[in-house]
């Protein structure tokens, strides 16, 4: 029964994500759905935002989520409602917003049309692109989710028929519901169907903390006692865990495993975030230093892809014995907090290449070098949060920029950027790299994403969110006859901004002509071979 604690928590989760993503709460309500409703997707933060189309004239539609690794793509529509009220929790998903959902999905589903009606630039991008793969049969999934009640049941009805007449000749459309009840129960503190009781024996010295109703211990645990944990209870472990496991071929549980088996085992304990695992009792003899922990209903809810991947390393014989984890063991029966403990320890943001890279002496040498610039560059995210923001420089965004303009690779910045500080790191980061360089790129970016927000442009070109890589490395180039360094400064900056685009347009309306339907601006954009099209139309114009 929805009830106003369940609010509150769903709340202080929307509130993380509002404060991760800089989205409104609106969409990072819908931003949470996603990712833990889809969790065995892999979808980066990157690919959720890139989902959301929800907007004027979004027919009812908040985000498209395509899923086509697999012979049969999988297609997500969303529909979302984020009350704010106090009691919101009681109000019931809007039946005409269910009605005109379905209208709009009648029409694209079954007779395969994108209504010329629509405005919504990047709600018809994503239709076209969801179009192209109707020979391959894709399935399709309806996603209602609210922080209220279900839609009422002459809705549920409704929405029946539609799926019946979808399904006529096999199984194509289905239907998720996800209301606050499941929302709180399954995604964001799930229950557990087996109690787990298990026994941890700890390394070294710890800390323990009593604050009545609940209990805190940290310790240090070896990986080896960790991994052996996962191969005795496996999956039952991690029921509370809300993420689930992202795989071996994942970057982060591959840099796990190899820090756990090569030269640097030694120090995982400082490579890692740890473990947290919450408990109904957690009972230990008073020893001064490597106590054995008693655990009763013991549930991994923080750390999985730390556990799997210890036991995978386990597994193939590549654990080294010196590893060491972290562990977090707290010990609460109290249900005003217990799910807030959950929600809260897997809402933090993961530790991702770009932060194993943040202290790199590089990394150190180009924060000084800005810093005396007056500029605060950030190899950790956030590191300068509460400094003048046009004054922090992001080295995500710097690398994305760098590798776009300097090494004239939009299209590979765009399509990899995970890799930039991964197998890309060293062709932007070296003894070479200028750190002038670096603020140049990113300030020319940040210029054309000002530009990209102006609406008579948006207007004009609707590509522009997809072209903002390429239009910066362009920018660079056609300045090649001027000082380079002082390129965002140029008084002819907004002037041979248009003069890109207008050649950018010039391409994109001649695929889109050769194309037709098939024509998606994100996949021009990600293409290798635009960037040096738009060049050649470049060269044309000047001649």
């Amino acid at each position: 029964m929805a009830n106003q604690l369940q609010k509150t928590t769903i709340d202080s989760v929307v509130d993380l994500y509002h404060n991760e993503t800089g989205l409104s709460n609106e969409q990072s309500f819908l931003f949470l759905v996603i990712e833990r409703l889809l969790a065995n997707l892999e979808l980066t933060p990157i690919d959720i935002e890139e989902s959301i189309v929800d907007g004027s004239d979004d027919c009812g539609i908040d985000a498209i989520v395509i899923n086509d690794e697999s012979a049969r793509p999988q297609v997500y529509f969303f529909q979302s409602k984020f009350h704010s009220a106090e009691n919101s929790f009681e109000k019931t998903f809007p039946g005409g917003e269910v009605e005109k959902v379905r209208s709009a999905l009648e029409e694209f589903v079954l007779k395969g049309k994108i209504n010329s009606k629509y405005q919504n630039s990047r709600l018809v991008d994503k239709l076209h692109s969801v179009k192209n793969l109707r020979k391959q049969n894709p399935k399709y999934t309806l996603v209602f989710c609210s922080n209220g009640l279900p839609p009422s049941s002459s809705a549920k009805i409704k929405l029946q028929e539609f799926v019946n007449e979808c399904n006529t000749t096999g199984d194509f459309v289905s239907i998720e519901y996800v209301d606050i009840d499941r929302l709180t129960k399954d995604l964001v503190a799930p229950s557990v169907t087996k109690e787990i009781n298990f026994n941890l024996q700890t390394v070294g010295g710890y800390f323990y903390e009593s604050n009545g109703d609940v209990k805190l211990f940290v310790g240090m645990v070896e990986g080896e006692e960790i991994a052996k944990l996962v191969e005795e209870h496996k999956d039952n472990l991690f029921e509370k865990n809300v993420r689930g496991f992202l795989k071996k071929n994942n970057p982060i549980n591959r840099e796990i495993i190899s820090s756990a088996s090569g030269e640097n085992s030694p120090y995982f304990l400082y490579l890692n975030n740890g473990i947290t695992i919450t408990c109904k009792n957690n009972s230990h003899t008073p020893a001064k230093e490597s106590p054995n922990l008693i655990i009763t209903s013991g549930q991994i809810v923080n750390g999985q892809q730390t556990a799997r991947s210890l036991y995978q390393a386990y597994l193939e014989k590549r654990l080294s014995n010196d590893v060491k984890v972290i562990v977090r063991v707290l010990e609460t029966e109290n249900n005003n907090i217990l799910p807030k403990i959950i929600a809260a320890t897997n809402s933090q943001t993961k530790v991702t290449s770009r932060d194993l890279h943040s202290n790199d002496e590089i990394q150190r040498l180009i924060e000084k070098s800005l810093l005396a610039k007056g500029y605060f560059y950030e190899a950790r995210k956030n590191k300068y949060h509460g400094k003048e923001k046009t004054l922090r420089i992001d080295a995500e965004v710097a690398a994305q920029a760098f590798y776009s303009i300097m090494s004239e690779q939009p299209a590979r910045a765009k399509d990899k950027k995970k890799e930039l500080f991964g197998d890309l790191y060293t062709d932007i980061f070296d003894d070479a790299t200028k750190p002038e360089d670096l603020l140049l790129c990113f300030k020319i970016l940040e210029k054309v994403r000002i530009l990209n927000n102006i609406p008579k442009y948006q207007k004009k070109y609707n590509f522009l969110k997809d072209a903002a890589l390429h239009t910066a490395a362009l920018i660079y180039r056609i300045s090649s006859n001027e000082d380079r360094s002082h390129v965002d400064e140029s008084h002819d900056f907004e002037k041979t901004y248009l003069k890109v685009l207008d050649s950018s347009n010039t391409l994109v309306q001649k695929l889109a002509k050769e194309q037709k339907e098939k024509y998606e601006h994100r996949r021009t954009f990600k293409d290798p071979e635009t960037y040096e099209r738009i060049v050649e139309i470049l060269k044309k114009s000047k001649d």
